[in-house]
């Protein structure tokens, strides 16, 4: 009789250790349509929603104190926990939307996808797999990025089932862009400082002249390469250094609000009447060029087109993603959420 109740003891003990592992199992963290999220998918969202998070702290704030922040009324700790699951919710409403469109991904797409993971892989490899996310959640994730762009098309692009007429896309491009073919001199040093003095006066009245030459009439592609023969000359370069102009060099299509461009030069050339040779300045530089029409430049246009394409639905077709997100049924897999909290992210 002990014998059996010992073997009885035994096999509930048992049988209640498969059931503890079974309710534990952190290899994936959510569900949707049958579809098991891995870990580190959801280990994925979780590093950038830690990352987005802290991004938004006052710079004072240091690492060892991030625990202790309150993000909109709850804890840093939750706050990235619901931000990852927001993720999470948008990762299954791209999956489950492109399938029900019926869309594949192009061998353009496939392609760009691999090359992706693969020249960014060696560089991410070390912090991710700290992290415990591998090259094929990595892969994932960018697969899913792609299939958000190929639903982004099927629904704006040429062609698509709500597509942006390309009259609206050149009043976009002639509006938020300018082009402009230009040269700059520098209005400081070797040494870095300022001019000052007759060096100063010099240089303004050198660009002075190179205006006033190009709107009598001179090629301002001859005039931009006799200020670089020039510059060439004073840093004991050859004049075969320099390279030569066969038409349209330094010529570019800038966005008039473009981040990392100086102020006067934007405004400068977002104003500027066209074909007409000008110059404005700031502490750095004296900017010398012209304004060209953007109406017949379909190269460019077409270049601009899917950024175009952005500017005027990407806030649209995110609320979308966000709106399909809030209907995906969902359920997570709380052992892993549990495990997975913000406390274990590494992100050195």
């Amino acid at each position: 009789m002990k014998s059996l109740k010992r073997i009885c003891t035994g096999v509930l003990a048992g049988a209640l250790a498969i059931s503890l592992t079974a309710c534990s199992d952190t290899s994936w963290a959510a569900e949707s349509q049958g579809e098991r999220l891995p870990a580190g998918v959801y280990l994925y969202n979780l590093m950038g929603s830690y990352a987005e998070i802290v991004s938004e702290f006052d710079s004072s704030v240091e690492e060892k104190d991030y625990m202790k922040q309150q993000v909109n009324g709850v804890s840093f700790e939750q706050a990235v926990t619901e931000e990852t699951q927001k993720r999470v919710r948008q990762y299954y409403a791209v999956s489950q939307k492109f399938d029900e469109f019926g869309l594949t991904l192009s061998d353009e797409y496939l392609a760009g996808a691999n090359q992706m993971v693969e020249s960014q892989w060696p560089y991410l490899e070390s912090l991710y797999t700290e992290n415990g996310i591998s090259k094929d959640s990595f892969s994932k994730m960018v697969t899913n990025r792609y299939k958000s762009s190929a639903i982004f098309e099927y629904l704006y692009a040429e062609g698509g089932v709500e597509e942006v007429p390309s009259d609206e896309l050149w009043k976009a491009f002639e509006d938020q862009y300018f082009k402009a073919q230009y040269m700059a001199i520098r209005l400081t040093g070797t040494d870095g400082n300022a001019l000052e003095g007759e060096a100063l006066e010099e240089t303004k009245k050198l660009a002075q002249d190179y205006v006033d030459r190009a709107n009598k009439g001179e090629n301002f592609e001859d005039l931009m390469l006799e200020q670089e023969k020039k510059v060439a000359a004073e840093s004991g370069q050859e004049e075969s250094a320099v390279h030569t102009h066969e038409g349209g060099e330094h010529t570019y299509v800038v966005a008039k609000d473009a981040a990392g461009y100086p102020e006067a030069f934007l405004n400068g050339f977002s104003s500027a009447a066209y074909d007409t040779v000008v110059s404005f300045e700031d502490e750095s530089y004296i900017y010398i060029g012209k304004r060209l029409p953007l109406a017949d430049d379909t190269e460019n246009f077409e270049n601009y087109r899917t950024t175009l394409l952005s500017d005027l639905k990407g806030d649209e077709f995110t609320q979308l993603i966000n709106d399909w997100a809030d209907a995906v049924e969902i359920s997570f897999n709380e052992a892993a959420v549990s495990r997975y909290t913000a406390k274990k992210v590494k992100m050195s």
